[in-house]
């Protein structure tokens, strides 16, 4: 993985593995044995937090669990690229 990355990177290529398990992901598996129950109860409680600014846990950020936090890095990540890819298809 870290040899594509360097190739893409030295070739000029923006390589971001999100994007490209985004892209391929539905040649290889069904979505419905990708979309669990648990992975969409994270989303909602990302979108959540993100409309109301409530933290999913109490305390700081540095009370948070872990886990949600790398959650929710990987959340924002996905729905970023999703919206770029958004923009690109309607500006054509």
């Amino acid at each position: 993985m870290n040899e594509l990355k360097f190739e893409c990177e030295s070739k000029g290529s923006k390589f971001n593995i999100l994007q490209d398990i985004y892209e391929q992901l539905p040649f290889f598996v069904c979505n419905n044995h990708i979309l669990k129950q648990e992975y969409q109860q994270d989303i909602s409680m990302y979108m959540y937090c993100k409309e109301t600014g409530v933290p999913p846990y109490k305390g700081s950020y540095n009370e948070q669990p872990k886990l949600w936090l790398q959650k929710y890095y990987i959340i924002k990540s996905a729905l970023d690229i999703r919206t770029d890819i958004m923009k690109e298809k309607k500006n054509g």
